[in-house]
């Protein structure tokens, strides 16, 4: 309701907006199966649009090999005798498929990065592309290094196709040229936001990919914004290889094994008794610094044991604290050399859509930084300013730019071009030193940092810094460099990070005042990163456990909960042919059909 009502919108006139949101259209009752629900029309579309692209794509796409063709590449595959049935399964579906758009789902640590490598290997050895894309950078590191593909963010990969088919011309055909024919993977699809999905099959549809395989846990956690695209697209029939054998605790002790297993399945009470001894209740009504304290003390004696370890919070403001407790515990271990220098260190504001345009969300002190300053070498005095006053009567922000430079933000002209083009943090330092281990909080996208990629200190001067990256790259930066404001200790990660990843003996916490984050779709990645052991820290046991059994974590499906559109339309969820435009500024084409509307097609047309 705040995303649709107009800039500056006050909670308390809510329900008469919602009221008058309902009478224009932009906000449907969500009817069928959720009574007390509201959803938006855009978000029916879009769902819609995404199932009728699948749909549309069924017995559309050629073969890559034939099965006899197959069974010889699997015969001379590196990987191909150590595939499990699964796993092979899956590799022939890739190759066979018929349909255009697929699904690999499978339960986390069921050896999805091993089955693609196998996938690489083949389609190497027969001339075809694959190139794959995730939500989160750990996920594409993943497929690089795992699985041998090409890869990169969603976001970034957006960024460079959709502004080349808005422009259309000699730039759009060489951008079809160099796509068509390509192999899309998207992994960890769990985290596809509706509009992802919908923004990733509309640049398919234009650039002319030949396939696109979406492969992930649907059990597992969603991505940062409505939608639950992946489970939508597996109720409704997608075309799908599933993999069921949980290969990552196969050396586990049998409870782990087990217990994750009942876990994925959704049989929280026993997965929950059989992990119940690596769970530790600190007390009813433990501190937040009593719960990390705890947390970094196991996490530091599983390092004295040569294990792997990272610790996992359901808040970043947990993050923050034990990954500030853990680089204590190092810094008295002698792990970090060197004098600690302090350094700026900017934390983003988690602000929503909503909220970003409402002059009373901001502070005194609030740094602005425009998108564009994430290009290049990073933000310039131009593009970096202060909130030094706010207008709430206009939805104005003035802002203290570098060289005395005063300027206005009209949050209501931000509203109106449909997504705000800066992003908003707070001021704040940390202390480094030679050794460190920190995480990218911002993507540079011509530089090649990703948000959530981490990093190693070699060596801190006056003058430079020596980095290496997380594949084992070195970099030489100047001390001054303003992409060093947009770090942090990577001592721990939310559980949002930690999806996709494989850990020795992670440590998690989870507590009963966290509300809606402690939900079971966490719990379960929490645990299922395990190869050898793991640990949960928590105040009360039985609360968190009775909060766990009322929240699934699963977002919903807006088509699965509206009746009244069936009705109106005549038609059932799996036959909407619905078309969706985009939320940014120049619109697009309907995906998953041939007739187009000439209001959506500027700039995306084949």
């Amino acid at each position: 309701a705040l995303r649709a009502a107009p800039a500056g919108f006050a909670y308390g006139r809510l329900e008469a907006a919602v009221d008058r949101l309902r009478r224009e259209g932009a906000l449907t009752d969500a009817d069928r199966t959720m009574p007390a629900g509201l959803t938006t029309q855009r978000m029916l579309e879009v769902e819609a649009a995404v199932v009728a692209a699948v749909e549309s794509g069924r017995g559309r796409a050629q073969p890559i090999l034939s099965e006899a063709q197959l069974l010889r590449a699997l015969a001379g595959a590196q990987q191909g005798s150590a595939l499990n049935e699964g796993q092979r399964t899956a590799v022939a579906g890739f190759f066979t498929s018929r349909d255009r758009i697929r699904a690999v789902p499978g339960f986390a640590g069921v050896g999805k990065t091993f089955a693609f490598a196998t996938v690489a290997d083949i389609a190497a050895r027969h001339g075809q592309r694959l190139h794959g894309l995730s939500t989160v950078n750990s996920h594409v590191q993943e497929l690089r290094r795992g699985a041998n593909i090409p890869a990169q963010t969603i976001a970034s990969w957006l960024q460079a196709v959709e502004p080349v088919m808005q422009a259309g011309g000699d730039r759009a055909e060489r951008a079809r040229r160099q796509w068509r024919g390509t192999h899309l993977i998207v992994d960890e699809a769990s985290t596809l936001t509706n509009e992802s999905a919908f923004r990733v099959l509309r640049a398919v549809e234009g650039l002319g990919v030949a396939t696109v395989t979406i492969a992930g846990d649907p059990r597992q956690t969603g991505g940062p914004g409505a939608g639950n695209m992946f489970k939508a697209l597996l109720d409704r029939g997608i075309e799908q290889f599933p993999l069921e054998q949980i290969l990552r605790q196969r050396y586990a002790p049998p409870a782990f094994r087990e217990g994750v297993r009942d876990l994925a399945e959704g049989r929280l009470q026993a997965g929950m008794a059989k992990l119940a001894p690596h769970v530790h209740a600190v007390g009813e009504g433990a501190t937040d610094m009593e719960i990390a304290l705890r947390a970094v003390a196991l996490w530091s004696e599983r390092r004295a044991a040569g294990l792997e370890t990272t610790l996992i919070t359901a808040t970043n403001a947990m993050r923050g604290l034990q990954s500030s407790l853990a680089r204590d515990s190092l810094r008295r271990e002698g792990q970090l050399r060197g004098p600690d220098e302090t350094r700026e260190r900017l934390s983003a504001r988690r602000l929503s859509r909503a909220e970003m345009v409402q002059a009373s969300s901001y502070d005194l002190g609030d740094i602005v930084i425009q998108e564009s300053g994430f290009a290049g070498r990073g933000p310039a005095l131009s593009e970096r300013g202060v909130v030094v006053g706010i207008d709430l009567e206009n939805n104005l922000l003035k802002v203290a730019r570098g060289r005395g430079v005063r300027a206005l933000i009209d949050l209501n002209r931000e509203h109106a071009g449909g997504r705000p083009r800066f992003s908003v943090y707070t001021g704040g330092t940390h202390t480094v030193a030679a050794g460190e281990r920190l995480t990218w909080e911002a993507r540079f996208r011509d530089r090649g940092y990703e948000r959530g990629a981490e990093f190693r200190v070699l060596r801190m001067g006056q003058k430079a810094w020596t980095i290496q990256h997380a594949d084992g790259r070195t970099e030489v930066l100047a001390a001054t460099d303003p992409a060093l404001s947009f770090t942090s200790y990577a001592y721990a990660m939310t559980t949002e990070r930690a999806q996709g990843r494989t850990i020795a003996a992670p440590i998690a916490t989870m507590t009963s005042r966290e509300g809606q984050a402690v939900a079971e779709t966490k719990n379960y990645v929490n645990w299922s990163r395990l190869t050898q052991t793991a640990d949960l820290v928590t105040d009360d046991a039985a609360r968190v456990l009775r909060m766990l059994a009322q929240n699934d974590g699963q977002k919903p499906v807006a088509l699965d909960h509206v009746r009244t559109l069936w009705a109106e339309r005549g038609t059932g969820a799996d036959g909407i042919g619905a078309r969706a435009t985009a939320t940014d500024p120049g619109a697009t084409r309907e995906i998953g059909g041939d007739k187009s509307d000439p209001t959506l097609t500027r700039g995306m047309s084949r």
